[in-house]
């Protein structure tokens, strides 16, 4: 019982991941990163620089 509540739980999972992927637009994501390449952390207003990753998106 346990191997197939787990099973479960990853389908679950995995279908939740896929909802969220499949609704995020990246197209307006990455054309804003590439407006203002530069977040703040949430947490700790530290600096993010993405210059390096948009290049390999």
């Amino acid at each position: 019982m346990r191997a197939e509540e787990l099973h479960s739980q990853r389908l679950e999972e995995t279908s939740h991941f896929n909802h969220m992927v499949n609704s995020w637009d990246f197209e307006l994501l990455l054309m804003e990163l590439r407006r203002n390449p530069v977040l703040e952390g949430l947490d700790t207003r530290e600096k993010i620089y993405l210059l390096d990753r948009i290049a390999s998106a």
